[in-house]
């Protein structure tokens, strides 16, 4: 019982220098040509900057950006950069839509705590460098007052220059993970509020690096068509 202990207080000091961060998750909900969905969140994994375009009637671009600067209070920090190009169809005589979504994205997480065991002090300063190529797909139910639907994400996480306490891993780590997440946007017509709440989970096991398994968010979302009228 002690062992088992003893674990789970490892893990739970080494989930506090996580050094992949997910993202939250970008559902654009396009629904014609020429419409223009942007995103700002803040949560758990900091600020996330999104925006996405549909160039035809069928086929949309997205890209994203996720922030966390590291703030005095937490010693967490890490960026990220995405973009991906997909295809959407509208369900149910408009009233909800199907889209999926294939891009890649590029990453850095530092993370670094301090804790007291058995009377000894401890550190633990983790640093890498990721690659996240994904597919995406997403499913909602679409309204002028409310958005809710589902999403699930699987990836491939590449993470290299892994670094803990000036200890340089050579190797790189190849681990795959599916994130589902469920989003709610409410509001009228071009501006709505969103939330969205989502889960990490890694399909291969790992014992080198940290991450974030939850991830909870709050933004505003608008949305704009510059479809010509004529």
């Amino acid at each position: 019982m002690k062992r088992v202990w003893f674990i789970w207080v490892v893990v739970l000091f080494y989930a506090c220098t996580p050094v992949y961060v997910p993202p939250v998750v970008h559902a654009p909900l396009l629904q014609e040509k020429k419409d223009f969905q942007a995103e700002v969140h803040l949560g758990t994994g900091g600020t996330d900057l999104q925006a996405a375009y549909a160039l035809t009637d069928r086929v949309g671009i997205r890209t994203a950006v996720s922030y966390q600067p590291g703030f005095e209070e937490s010693h967490n920090r890490h960026a990220y950069l995405e973009a991906a190009t997909g295809m959407y169809r509208p369900l149910w005589g408009g009233f909800g839509l199907l889209e999926g979504y294939a891009g890649a994205g590029f990453g850095r997480g530092e993370g670094y705590s301090e804790w007291t065991m058995t009377g000894s002090p401890h550190t633990r300063n983790a640093s890498a460098n990721y690659f996240r190529p994904f597919v995406q797909g997403n499913l909602a139910f679409t309204s002028d007052y409310v958005d809710l639907g589902v999403s699930a994400t699987t990836l491939l996480l590449s993470v290299s220059n892994f670094t803990v306490n000036e200890q340089v891993h050579p190797q790189t780590f190849n681990d795959v993970f599916i994130e589902p997440a469920l989003f709610l946007r409410f509001g009228y017509d071009i501006l709505k509020i969103s939330l969205q709440t989502g889960v990490s989970l890694p399909l291969t096991e790992i014992e080198e690096y940290s991450w974030v398994p939850l991830q909870f968010s709050l933004g505003l979302s608008l949305r704009l068509s510059f479809l010509d009228e004529d």
